[in-house]
């Protein structure tokens, strides 16, 4: 049951991690497609203090039955390698495929060409 709890709070964490690293790049590049609701400060510290709970509920739940199952030393490691594989999983669905619709945007109309 805790495992599937876990797969949960991967899937939300990674889901609306992808989104705030997707609203990020878009502030930064191409202002005026951020969605509205990331211009809320409430909004934009609520869905990141939503998203670390998230994300270390998942990994205590999976270090911890790796310490337990696997050994002591690889079960305490596993937390941080979680958290970063979590991080980087948003990073892979939301950052990058929104640097490539920048950079697509960028070439195609503000070539000065």
């Amino acid at each position: 049951m805790l495992i599937f709890i876990a797969i949960i709070c991967f899937i939300c964490a990674v889901a609306i991690g992808a989104w705030r690293q997707m609203c990020g790049i878009y502030e930064a590049k191409l202002p005026y497609n951020v969605p509205s609701a990331w211009r809320n400060g409430f909004f934009r510290i609520g869905s990141w203090i939503f998203v670390a709970v998230l994300s270390l509920i998942f990994a205590f739940i999976f270090s911890s039955w790796i310490y337990y199952s696997i050994g002591e030393f690889i079960g305490q490691f596993s937390f941080g390698v979680l958290l970063v594989t979590r991080w980087f999983f948003s990073m892979f669905l939301g950052g990058f495929p929104a640097i490539k619709k920048v950079d697509e945007f960028e070439k195609n109309y503000l070539d000065k060409d």
